[in-house]
């Protein structure tokens, strides 16, 4: 059967809707969550084939697909009244008693450009029976009741205020509603320490694998492989299901059916690398959150898998990803699934009791992950509060004095940490997240005539510190960095024995002296020679200070700016890369090249390289080194 492209049928598609979706990574994942949320539309994930160049489906399912994006590509990225209209004229053709009544009680509300209004209609066309005058009681209960635990407080609400104006309208008496934060809070709130304990024992004890053969039940069945990949990440990181869902896959260095024969034979060598392949991934190619890419000075996604899951989770991702047959390292591969016959069915009904034979709830963990990082943080020693910890793993958006809104929500409920909120009020106005770096800083330049200051003052030095949150994490990476590299050339002197008060002495004195103007020499400064006398410069090498890192720094610059030439300011990107990247860099080799002939241009190159391949050229954790492939053998 004849393929389509995907997502270039979608931007033809687009472009005669006149939509504002460009097909740009952004927008495609947007539409890869869209297409997630709901499952497709029922078409069978086998047949759709990832590969180098994008996604092919048949097209018979292009066309069912085509009938579903409609709505969704003129609503993307309109105005909150833009999608209303859209609704309203879509509503018209089946409910337009319904959708009369509602578009007379918005404009009469003046709620035009509200977000729940669109969103009340779009639940409302999506559940309602019939015309919203002709259901019965009992559907209409129905309605409310789905309202209450599917919908947000604000729609309900609009809801309830639509319900009491339409029987006024009509002269009738009925029910009124009023909707509460929940009917039942403690279902929304975090996992208990013994919950979230039970289920990670389930999740990666091999004791419980071989009880319920849980290996050979996710080497079977791709459902199960995912489902098992979708849990067992809310126990390494503080994401949402929308973010998880967006993690690359891991390369398992040879084809999925050969993979699980030797998962399944236990001959399967180093399962860890894959948990460490995937990291890598997320680390040198990240991502913002999901639902607040659009906002600024937002940390970029974290996933930390710690040492002592990285074998388990390794096999974990790794049976999932096996089963992605035609996706390739980077792609998606893990789906929502919460599903609750499938769930008691791969972990067994000791595990559904723990969820109280409900589906596992993504919010919970998260909640319960978040408050237990906060705990632990809070218990160790160092001055990094835990819930500014919290707020970094879930990639929170907040300013100098703002605490995340959903953050504090989040630690705010003590089911898992027993912190009161009075507690959690007193630590969020202590210092803002993000400013914990000049809040240290203010502290050890200026003692106790800062910290006797009252919290509003400290708040006030803090927000008037003059650099931006982002570029404090910057500066702290780059440390981090550095520090690593520092590391290595120290110990190498270390272990020469030399004098290292004399070889700093030198340094500071301008007298290490190398074979080059301008480059310092830390070997000459320890009184070494050098370490590699065939080398026709001294620009690359590993110990020489202070030139190497021009070109490091723009190739560095190059790879940043690259990441966000698609986004929606690309154009402004891709101008700054063109005009004022490249040209110094082609200058700088050109003339590094003419005033020194004999120069290693091999070092160069590899200095450049490493920055334009987006990763770290010598850092502590990735050694230097590019992704690695997993062996299978």
């Amino acid at each position: 059967m004849e393929k389509v492209e995907f997502f270039r049928a979608v931007k033809a598609m687009a472009y005669d809707r006149r939509s504002l979706y460009k097909g740009s990574i952004k927008d495609r994942d947007k539409l890869l969550d869209f297409l997630e949320m709901n499952g497709w539309f029922g078409l069978d994930r086998n047949e759709i084939i990832r590969s180098e160049d994008g996604i092919s489906i048949t097209e018979d399912h292009m066309r069912i697909l085509r009938d579903k994006l409609g709505l969704w590509l003129d609503g993307f990225r309109r105005s909150n009244s833009d999608k209303l209209e859209l609704l309203l004229a879509f509503g018209e053709k089946s409910l337009p008693q319904t959708v009369s009544y509602f578009r007379e009680y918005i404009r009469a509300e003046s709620r035009n450009d509200d977000i729940s209004s669109w969103r009340l209609l779009d639940f409302l066309l999506y559940h309602l029976p019939g015309e919203i005058t002709e259901i019965d009681t009992d559907a209409e209960g129905r309605l409310v009741d789905k309202l209450d635990r599917e919908a947000t407080r604000s729609v309900a609400e609009l809801y309830a205020g639509f319900h009491e104006w339409l029987q006024k309208k009509l002269g009738i008496s009925g029910w009124r509603y009023k909707f509460e934060y929940r009917k039942k809070r403690d279902e929304i709130g975090a996992y208990t320490v013994s919950q979230f304990s039970h289920m990670a024992y389930c999740v990666f004890n091999d004791e419980w694998w071989e009880k319920q053969q849980m290996v050979e039940k996710a080497c079977k069945s791709a459902a199960y492989a995912n489902l098992w990949a979708f849990i067992a990440m809310h126990f390494v990181c503080g994401l949402r299901s929308t973010d998880i869902i967006r993690l690359p896959m891991p390369d398992l260095g040879c084809d999925g059916d050969t993979f699980r024969e030797k998962v399944l034979s236990g001959i399967f060598e180093k399962p860890e690398a894959i948990s460490q392949d995937m990291q890598i991934r997320v680390r040198y190619r990240p991502g913002h959150p999901n639902k607040t890419a659009a906002g600024s000075d937002i940390p970029e996604l974290k996933v930390f898998i710690p040492v002592t899951l990285e074998k388990p989770v390794g096999i974990i991702i790794g049976i999932a990803a096996s089963h992605c047959n035609g996706g390739k390292p980077g792609d998606h591969f893990i789906h929502a699934d919460r599903s609750i016959s499938r769930t008691r069915g791969f972990f067994g009904k000791e595990f559904m009791e723990v969820l109280g034979g409900k589906g596992f709830a993504s919010s919970r963990a998260n909640k319960a992950y978040l408050q237990g990082l906060e705990m632990m943080s809070d218990a160790s020693e160092g001055n990094v509060k835990g819930y500014m910890i919290a707020a970094l793993a879930r990639s929170h958006k907040g300013g100098f004095a703002t605490l995340p809104d959903v953050t504090d929500i989040y630690l705010r409920d003590a089911a898992f940490s027993g912190y009161k909120p009075e507690f959690i009020a007193r630590e969020m106005f202590e210092r803002g997240v993000f400013g914990f770096v000049p809040h240290l800083l203010l502290e050890v330049y200026a003692g106790s005539e800062y910290t006797q200051l009252s919290i509003p003052d400290q708040t006030w030095l803090i927000k008037n510190f003059g650099i931006r949150p982002s570029r404090i994490e910057s500066i702290v990476r780059i440390c981090e960095s550095s520090l690593a590299r520092a590391r290595d050339t120290v110990a190498d002197i270390v272990a020469s024995k030399a004098d290292i008060a004399a070889l700093v002495q030198e340094i500071a004195s301008g007298r290490a002296v190398s074979r080059q103007d301008d480059c310092l020499c830390v070997m000459t400064a320890g009184g070494f020679t050098c370490p590699y006398p065939d080398r026709a410069a001294c620009m690359g090498c590993r110990y020489e200070i202070h030139t190497k890192s021009v070109l490091h720094q723009l190739s560095s610059e190059y790879a940043r700016m690259k990441m966000f030439s698609d986004g929606p300011d690309g154009w402004r990107y891709r101008a700054m890369i063109r005009e004022a990247i490249l040209p110094v860099i082609g200058e700088y080799l050109a003339t590094v090249k003419e005033q020194i002939p004999e120069i290693d241009m091999d070092a160069m190159a590899e200095i450049m390289e490493g920055g334009v391949s987006g990763y770290d050229n010598g850092g502590e954790q990735a050694g230097g080194n590019r992704l690695q492939q997993v062996s299978c053998s």
